[in-house]
């Protein structure tokens, strides 16, 4: 799987379960700053909300 069929994946996910919630999914870490390599790296990432999820929410993002 490359990168950003994951990150596609992930923001999709998100958008469902966040909906108008969501305000944005940003890429962190070595992914951010070019030095990511799939053998080692993982795959760092913040998204940022409007207001807190609730916790059958949180149970879902967790679970992505």
């Amino acid at each position: 799987m490359e990168c950003k069929e994951l990150l596609d994946k992930i923001v999709s996910a998100y958008n469902g379960i966040l909906q108008e919630n969501l305000v944005g999914i940003y890429v962190h870490g070595s992914l951010a700053f070019g030095c990511f390599r799939w053998e080692k790296s993982d795959v760092d990432f913040l998204t940022v909300v409007r207001q807190e999820p609730s916790l059958e929410q949180k149970v879902q993002l967790v679970k992505t």
